[in-house]
């Protein structure tokens, strides 16, 4: 089967495409319509002028009903239409599905030829070597580099073939796939072309399919970047491995729900981090941040005992800090670096003020202990990062603050507004703040002046534990914070069983030494093979 153009099998009729197209327009402008008449009926409930309202409000009604009449008209064209495109699809794709793999075969038999021929000729070359080595003199320096040089030449000849061999092999195998790309593509133009709108899970499969068809598995497991990127997964899961071995051989209890909880705080707020650090920026307030966001909040649930109120009090904190830090980098232009470290002395020292005038220069909270559990840390920590996820991953957001982060001047001139970049930026890590001092207050019950004081380090070790650069870049990822977090975590519990099955229990003591080890391990690992060579970039304000 020839899959050249199969994509265009998938089709619809010119009749279904027109009416499709007739009823998209309608719908749009009946919803424009329904929107003009809503705010109409605003501005006259304003002045109050009711008998005018209520023609608005007729209007509305039948501008409702012409839009749900024109819905299932809409509704009866494109979901038959719609069901048939996605059987037409599936068909499609097994037979295409089928034919790739047969292709595949086909080319992997051919390759393996050519890889025997190159072998037979290497072959027959040492052969031919082995009996001109009978007429050398070995005894002469000459004759014998002459046979060294023959022979190397004739190894690394066959390795630049089968090297190129093996390249040309999974370039044509990636060619073959090719053809699922476009019957992908060309499925969901068509079906955007009746739905006349995206659809999330549509774009979803589709760059999966891309991730399949842009390479093979072969070659991903020879690529040495590939294994440099994983390399935190890696010791993150050798530390479990461990830590079950300990807690086997001690005979002590898995505590994973105290890890997730240990590590929820960092978490929350990492998720910020990595948008801060992913723009090459810097922020040294976070902890500060934190403490000040966590110390009111404590204040807040002692007079209302409601968690949505700690909460929100908490983000307001946290953005108004955070907003502070972007606000004077842009004014002063100064390195944001400078001014986040100055923003941390400041907020040390309102924190001490508000604890001086309490009675035991703590704010203790209570009532708060039903809400330490697994559960509510696992679910803020879920929530906190799919929305992270999705504004980092999904939306200009997270695109424009790696560009930004790979290289300032580019950005700058490709229309970017750095400014404005890093106001949301901090907007966003201020929101992670509240939330952190949220968890801190329901897990520790306590704030006093040395509360949260390692936030700001701790948040850069999770990120590089996570597999990030804290240069930031397209590199950049909002799971290094949900992994460098538990890592972080996990080290500590290591240690406290290491220390319970030796006898040793002075070892948790040596639990900065332990992290810093790792970081530089990993910072180690990520600097290799990085380009290192860019353009020039002006230094960054944010």
């Amino acid at each position: 089967m020839n899959l050249t153009g199969i994509s265009n099998e998938l089709s619809f009729s010119e009749e279904v495409l027109s009416s499709a197209n007739a009823l998209i327009e309608l719908r749009k402008d009946g919803l424009l319509k329904i929107n003009s008449i809503h705010k109409k009926i605003k501005k006259l409930n304003k002045k109050k002028q009711a008998q005018q309202l209520e023609e608005y409000k007729r209007e509305l009604t039948a501008a409702k009903t012409t839009q749900a009449s024109i819905q299932k008209q809409d509704d009866a064209i494109h979901i038959p239409a719609l069901k048939k495109l996605k059987e037409e699809y599936k068909n499609l794709q097994k037979i295409v599905k089928k034919e790739v793999s047969n292709l595949i075969k086909k080319t992997k038999q051919k390759y393996s030829d050519l890889t025997t021929d190159i072998e037979n000729e290497f072959q027959s070359q040492r052969n031919a070597l082995e009996v001109e080595k009978n007429t050398l003199d070995f005894s002469k320096k000459e004759d014998k580099v002459l046979y060294k040089e023959k022979l190397n030449g004739i190894v690394i000849k066959r390795k630049r073939a089968l090297k190129s061999l093996t390249k040309e092999r999974l370039q044509e195998e990636i060619d073959c796939k090719k053809a699922l790309l476009e019957l992908r593509n060309s499925y969901v133009e068509l079906y955007r072309t009746i739905e006349g709108r995206n659809n999330l899970f549509l774009d979803l499969g589709t760059q999966r399919i891309e991730a399949v068809c842009s390479t093979s598995f072969e070659k991903t497991m020879k690529d040495r970047n590939f294994w440099l990127s994983k390399i935190s997964l890696f010791c993150f899961l050798a530390l479990v491995l461990i830590y079950i071995i300990v807690c086997a051989i001690g005979g002590i209890k898995i505590e994973y729900q105290k890890i997730l909880e240990g590590s929820s705080i960092i978490i929350a707020v990492a998720l910020g981090g990595v948008f801060i650090y992913s723009m090459r920026s810097f922020d040294m307030s976070l902890g500060g941040g934190t403490a000040l966001a966590a110390c009111l909040g404590a204040m807040m649930w002692n007079q209302t005992h409601n968690i949505f109120v700690v909460l929100l009090v908490g983000v307001v904190v946290g953005v108004v800090v955070e907003l502070i830090n972007s606000t004077l980098a842009s004014l002063l232009k100064l390195p944001v670096m400078v001014t986040t470290l100055a923003m941390s002395s400041v907020l040390s020292a309102i924190l001490t003020n508000i604890l001086e005038n309490t009675a035991t220069q703590t704010v203790k909270v209570t009532g708060i202990k039903e809400l330490d559990n697994f559960w509510f840390y696992f679910l803020v920590i879920l929530v906190l990062f799919i929305v992270t996820a999705f504004i980092f991953r999904s939306t200009p957001v997270g695109r424009r603050n790696k560009m930004i982060g790979a290289n300032s001047t580019s950005s700058r001139y490709s229309g970017v507004n750095i400014t404005k970049q890093g106001l949301i930026t901090f907007l966003i890590a201020g929101i992670c703040v509240g939330v952190g001092g949220m968890l801190y207050i329901v897990r520790s019950r306590t704030v006093s002046m040395s509360s949260c004081s390692t936030i700001g380090l701790d948040v850069i070790l999770a990120i590089v534990f996570g597999g990030m650069q804290t240069t930031g870049g397209p590199k950049s990822k909002i799971s290094a914070a949900i992994l460098g977090g538990l890592t972080a975590s996990l080290i500590s519990y290591l240690l406290i069983a290491v220390g319970r099955v030796s006898g040793f229990s002075e070892i948790t003591n040596y639990e900065s030494f332990v992290k810093g080890v790792l970081f530089l391990g990993i910072v180690s690992v990520n600097t290799i093979g990085n380009r290192t060579n860019r353009l020039p970039a002006i230094e960054m304000l944010w």
